[in-house]
């Protein structure tokens, strides 16, 4: 009887440790999911407003939007906005086909000199331009975003900026197809690309699409002003017209967005 009772507390036991176990496991893959990368993400702000942003690559592309609306007013209830920034645990081989470059290096912007002494005047602006040169001079690479005539992205289009390659396409109404859509993906798989970035005139378009990483309307779509993760992909929309939409990848390829409207 002693030892049916001595049997019996073991097995309770591994039941309890077993039971502690899974509990633990269950609370690291929420703090890996949840808080970790949000404090990624936190880290990279941190670095930005620091002026530190060596390995880092940012995509720029100018604001096309009128007004923004509520988030959630657009009603994308296909993606749901964790409020997180995931890291995207993609290949990092760098072997490319024929690849388009537009890498560029802080020792690519010349220091700004005055011509007549005065200051320059104020402007509600900021410019492409301007915010890639800002984030030169903090150490990033940059890659600018054509939103404003996306059709170049049509044809197959590789861009190096800093250490990432970037298969990039364009989804529109026209485009939407699941052939052509897949075939371009495969392509930019097979070419060892680190991110695929869609630029769509609509978000719908691409919710249900696998294989891309990165996704950019250029309507405003009423997401998180930050940036929305959902299943790996990053979603940001358009920035309003006047501001430049930013993305920042870290260089463990936390993925982290803003809306730049004043340098």
């Amino acid at each position: 009887m002693a030892s049916m009772k001595k049997l019996s507390r073991e097995k309770m036991a591994l039941v309890f440790f077993a039971v502690l176990v899974v509990f633990g496991l269950g609370a690291l893959m929420f703090y890996i999911t949840n808080i970790g990368h949000s404090l990624n993400a936190t880290a990279s702000s941190i670095d930005d407003a620091a002026g530190d942003l060596g390995d880092y690559t940012a995509i720029v592309y100018e604001g096309t939007a009128e007004k923004k609306k509520a988030m959630g007013e657009s009603g994308l209830d296909s993606i749901p906005q964790e409020g997180i920034n995931k890291t995207l645990q993609l290949g990092t081989d760098q072997a490319i086909q024929n690849p388009s470059t537009d890498e560029v290096t802080a020792s690519d912007v010349a220091p700004k000199a005055s011509t007549d002494g005065q200051a320059e005047e104020e402007t509600k602006s900021v410019s492409v331009s301007q915010a890639r040169n800002s984030f030169l001079r903090k150490n990033a690479s940059v890659l600018t975003l054509n939103v404003t005539d996306p059709t170049t992205y049509i044809e197959p289009t590789i861009v190096k900026a800093g250490k990432y390659r970037f298969g990039i396409l364009y989804i529109d109404k026209a485009s939407a197809l699941p052939y052509f859509i897949s075939s371009r993906i495969k392509a930019y798989e097979a070419a060892d690309v680190d991110f695929i970035v869609a630029v769509t005139d609509d978000l719908s378009r691409v919710t249900k699409t696998d294989g891309i990483d990165i996704v950019v309307s250029t309507q405003e779509e009423g997401l998180n002003p930050v940036g929305v993760s959902s299943d790996g992909v990053f979603f940001n929309d358009a920035a309003l017209t006047g501001e430049v939409g930013t993305i920042l990848i870290s260089p463990s390829k936390v993925i982290s967005a803003k809306d730049i409207s004043e340098l």
